[in-house]
């Protein structure tokens, strides 16, 4: 019988005698000549086979037969005698501790040196410990030494915390390549015309105009060339109008993306398939990252839908493209309940509102309406005959949508047929929960769901209506198990 007998503790704390004694057969000393004024030159007699140990930089040191290792020591000036010694005791006990004070001369040390676990260490602590006012710092550092943990959770934290972030005055210590990589992202969460704003305070400040200041035609000259490459960054989609028309009176933004834009709000405002044809033109630019005007951020939120794909395709199908920006979700079947009644207590007299279903399969689709589930009976326009309080209500922009479906066909959006808009959504508090047409809805247990998919709404093209290609395409039967049910509306509107 064999057994295994270890005492790491034992062996640290004789190491560590090793390491202080004044006669410990040492054959290798650094000597440390501080900058501090106040600190005197200190010398460590260390063993060449523990530094090598310990460090890919001293074993590459003493392989190679360099000065340093003919002449047994070596100088160093970059750090204090008080962390060269917490690292060498951790070279010898495998123990150290890191502290606020310490944490980044110890990180610098154990990058330079090479001593990667030391460097995992540091580089942990920093980020658990990362402040709105030391992570610019933190992520210069973390690129100057190529710790690329480090330099991405220093963007993402930056990102999390992008609102509040760019109030403070660190956003003016970031250099241009890091606004660049971080406008960059899609995640930001922030309204669009506040990172506007927050970058030309940026650039005004990299040029020394007071942000209050107003500027002389040199100056804005100057200025619009420092932000050239910013601007573009900018997702001038995502602005409302008004904000547009306040960022075009800056003077800040290229005429042709001024042209674009304007032209992109009028077409869309009266059409979207002209509009939703004019983002398509960029397209390609977009996504060869060349042009993110015509690009949203994914400031929408959802358990539900996690693909960008299906965020995009959403904001491009919407109508409304600031009810799109500004929607929260007000219903979720898993924090608010699965009674028909939970919905409607939520989702009533919203407006605007736009459902997304998931099944137990990880089918997912929904529907949009522009007018939303209403208690005021005076707003059906087809009434049940059976109950005058339930009924269907008229509304020309509702439309359903697939994001996955059984056949595996891409995203579509599916209108309602203009001859059946007065049938568009089913309003009955007690016994339903969201029904778009006869084709689509939830039954008064949310969890179960049924479709005669094509009965009010548009097919797919060359799907027949009533069949059972039509009946399965949504949810892969006409009864199927609700997973979750979101509803999204604008948190002030009311109908």
């Amino acid at each position: 019988m064999t057994q295994t007998f270890s005492n790491i503790e034992k062996l640290s704390e004789d190491f560590q005698k090793l390491f202080e004694s004044e006669e410990n057969y040492s054959d290798f000393q650094i000597i440390c000549e501080s900058k501090e004024k106040e600190e005197e030159t200190r010398i460590f007699k260390c063993h060449k086979s523990i530094l090598s140990a310990r460090s890919d930089y001293f074993k590459s040191l003493f392989r190679s037969r360099m000065k340093e290792y003919q002449k047994g020591e070596m100088v160093l000036q970059e750090t204090s005698g008080k962390i060269l010694l917490n690292i060498l005791l951790y070279f010898y006990t495998g123990k150290i501790e890191i502290t606020l004070e310490n944490a980044v001369e110890i990180l610098l040390f154990s990058s330079k040196y090479l001593i990667e676990e030391l460097t995992s260490l540091s580089s942990k602590f920093v980020m658990e410990n990362c402040q709105l006012e030391t992570v610019v710092d933190l992520l210069k550092i973390s690129e100057s030494i190529n710790v690329h943990d480090l330099s991405r959770f220093c963007y993402q934290f930056i990102l999390d915390h992008f609102e509040d972030f760019i109030k403070t005055p660190f956003f003016e210590e970031l250099e241009e390549n890091h606004l660049i990589q971080i406008l960059s992202y899609d995640e930001i969460k922030t309204n669009e015309f506040d990172i506007f704003q927050a970058v030309v305070n940026w650039g005004k400040r990299k040029s020394n105009i007071y942000p209050s200041q107003s500027m002389s035609e040199k100056q804005l000259k100057y200025l619009k060339q420092g932000l050239s490459n910013l601007i573009s960054k900018i997702r001038f989609i995502d602005f409302s109008k008004e904000e547009f028309n306040l960022a075009w009176k800056t003077d800040l933004i290229p005429k042709q993306i001024s042209r674009n834009i304007f032209q992109y709000q009028m077409i869309s405002s009266l059409n979207v398939d002209q509009g939703n044809q004019f983002i398509h033109k960029y397209q390609k630019a977009r996504e060869n990252r060349k042009s993110l005007i015509f690009s949203s951020r994914l400031r929408f939120q959802s358990s539900i839908i996690q693909e960008k794909e299906h965020i995009h395709k959403l904001r491009e199908w919407i109508v409304d493209k600031e009810f799109f920006l500004q929607m929260k979700l007000g219903f979720s079947a898993k924090k608010n309940g699965w009674q028909a009644k939970d919905f409607h207590n939520l989702t009533d007299n919203k407006g605007k509102t736009l459902v997304i279903i998931k099944t137990i399969d990880n089918f997912i689709f929904g529907g949009y309406t522009s007018v939303g589930w209403t208690t005021n009976p005076d707003r059906l326009s087809v009434k049940n005959p059976f109950n005058q309080a339930a009924g269907w209500i008229s509304d020309p922009h509702a439309f359903l949508f697939s994001l996955k479906n059984p056949a595996q066909k891409p995203p579509q959006k599916f209108p309602i047929r203009k001859n059946e808009q007065e049938y568009a959504i089913y309003y009955d508090d007690s016994e339903s929960g969201p029904w778009f047409g006869r084709d689509c809805g939830l039954k008064k247990d949310l969890h179960e769901g049924f479709s005669t998919f094509g009965f009010k709404y548009s097919l797919p093209e060359g799907m027949t209506a009533n069949s059972l290609e039509s009946t399965n395409f949504l949810a892969g039967n006409q009864y199927w198990k609700v997973e979750e049910v979101e509803s999204y509306f604008l948190p002030f509107q009311k109908n």
